[in-house]
């Protein structure tokens, strides 16, 4: 499957497309007002199938300015291409792209409650961290999962 992808950046022509495909489980678009300034700073990976984005990623540097650390804030899949693969494949060509800038480690966190994307995680071979409890202050009994991954 993931020959029939081409793994790259996004453009800014390419936001009303990002868009269709960053909706979260609940129907909403994913993080709507940031995605213009990601994709001006270079912080958005897409996996794309003809004229179609599939899946994206989007990531943010370490906040202590370390190089060779990266934070993914985002991962998903357009609703119709879940469960197929896609996200792992744009994972793994992600991994290669950050190692091209040096990036040794990068780290994300997922819902406790979130087992597609733990198992996705667990796939590509991440390594627990350390827990998060009361991480939104909306819901105090959220739990996250940080997880790191070694490039």
């Amino acid at each position: 499957m993931m020959n029939q992808f081409i793994y790259r950046l996004a453009q800014p022509s390419d936001l009303p497309n990002l868009l269709q495909a960053s909706v979260g489980n609940d129907g909403k678009v994913i993080d709507v007002d940031l995605l213009p300034q990601l994709i001006e700073d270079d912080r958005v990976y897409c996996a794309v199938s003809g004229d179609e984005i599939v899946a994206l990623i989007y990531w943010q540097e370490d906040f202590l300015l370390r190089k060779d650390i990266w934070f993914l804030c985002q991962v998903t899949s357009k609703p119709s291409w879940r469960k197929k693969g896609v996200a792992y494949n744009l994972l793994c060509s992600f991994f290669d792209y950050a190692r091209n800038f040096g990036v040794k480690k990068i780290y994300f966190d997922i819902h406790l409650n979130n087992q597609p994307s733990l198992n996705l995680f667990k796939k590509v071979g991440a390594i627990k961290s350390g827990d998060i409890n009361g991480f939104d202050d909306e819901a105090p009994e959220d739990s996250r999962i940080i997880f790191r991954v070694n490039l």
